[in-house]
């Protein structure tokens, strides 16, 4: 008998020593952060004049500080405040950029969007697309202040709840939506097909899973909902784990092809109301509250009538060049649907019509600061008459 609890003994300090060790190097993985991570800026001609240590460098704030869906119990991915590096800071209050210090005359203006307006690709906050507007606001005597209220994979849903939960109390004078990308994208994301009320009652990692007609099962309680947020490196997220393979398993409401080369009407409609509603709503809380809102659908690779370069040539050859972007995005009609109150609504998806041959983007949306200085110009000349209007 005693030889019985012996080994009962021995195996139940096996377990724990099994769970003491993995602890461990799950500790030593996060601080030491030494998995290696590669991005589609170190294949770029676009990045030539940096050196392969600054490459990897930016990938590694990139993955680190603007991971597409951060460890938050929010409904959106908020970034982690307070972080440094080379070439990206997030400020305490979770943005881009340096500190929030207005000032009595400021003029404020938040550029929501997803990861082009946050800047992925950008070799410093300096040179994002909101910065350079200010710079440009600026120099032209405009005494403005612009944030970077960018998040990386946010859609229009994501920025309605950013903006009405998070920015209002900076008592903004003008909000900038820079969108398309990832709403023509990831529509076959939970969030997309769920009612308002249930999508901010989930977190960001179950908003941004492949919806499905079953009923996904909540996130756990205690020490489970705890150990689910953590980003694992161990393998340890066996919890997480199986549940999303549960969930993608199951056959999605709008079945999605890797290579589309034509448009299906019923998705093109359904990504239109969903952008342009939620732009709509965003444009009436700007009246109630008294801002002026900014809508713009942005560029991607292949929405210009442009002849590409031959490295961008290359990326739309790929197998991870996903046409649905390019297919929806460049269909997109911005008079479908309820849109009645927004006023200021601009199309740059063929800003770069007249360069041909030259190289814009790295991947199939994001740009360097070539692209982010021509884009803000175009959003400078766009905004100034409102400006103008507002300070009169």
């Amino acid at each position: 008998m005693s030889v019985q609890v012996s080994y009962k003994k021995q195996f139940i300090f096996f377990i724990l020593l099994i769970l003491i060790f993995a602890v461990m190097v799950e500790v030593i993985l996060h601080v030491l952060d030494i998995t290696p991570k590669n991005c589609y800026i170190q294949n770029s001609s676009l990045y030539d004049e940096i050196s392969e240590d600054q490459k990897q460098k930016l990938c590694d704030e990139l993955t680190r500080m603007g991971g597409a869906v951060t460890r938050s119990l929010a409904p959106i991915p908020l970034l982690t405040p307070n972080q440094q590096g080379g070439f990206v800071n997030i400020n305490s209050d979770g943005f881009r950029g340096e500190e929030f210090n207005f000032s009595e005359t400021d003029y404020k203006i938040f550029f929501l969007g997803g990861s082009t307006i946050f800047g992925v690709g950008s070799l410093s906050d300096e040179t994002t697309i909101p910065w350079q507007v200010e710079k440009k606001l600026q120099e032209k005597g405009y005494d403005v202040k612009v944030i970077n209220a960018g998040i990386p994979a946010a859609t229009t849903l994501d920025e309605l709840y950013l903006l009405d939960n998070f920015l209002l109390k900076y008592n903004p004078d003008m909000v900038v939506m820079y969108d398309g990308y990832n709403d023509a994208g990831g529509f076959n994301l939970r969030k997309f097909h769920i009612p308002y009320d249930e999508f901010i009652n989930n977190d960001a990692k179950l908003n941004n899973i492949p919806y499905t007609k079953e009923k996904i099962e909540s996130n756990g309680t205690g020490i489970i909902k705890i150990l689910e947020q953590i980003n694992y490196k161990t393998g340890l997220g066996i919890i997480t784990y199986y549940k999303n393979l549960m969930n993608t398993s199951s056959t999605p409401v709008i079945p999605v092809s890797q290579n589309m080369t034509e448009t299906d009407p019923k998705i093109l409609h359904f990504i239109e109301n969903y952008m342009m509603t939620n732009w709509s709503k965003i444009c009436s809380l700007g009246k109630s509250s008294g801002f002026q809102v900014v809508n713009i659908i942005q560029p991607i690779l292949g929405t210009s009538d442009r002849i590409i370069s031959y490295n961008e040539k290359e990326v739309m050859s790929e197998d991870r060049f996903e046409n649905r972007f390019l297919t929806y995005l460049k269909e997109i009609d911005l008079d479908y649907g309820e849109i009645k109150s927004c006023e200021n609504i601009y199309d740059l998806r063929n800003t770069f019509v007249d360069m041909d041959g030259v190289q814009i983007y790295y991947d199939e949306g994001h740009m360097s600061d070539f692209g982010n200085v021509i884009i803000a110009e175009k959003i400078t000349e766009k905004i100034i008459p409102l400006i103008e209007n507002d300070l009169s």
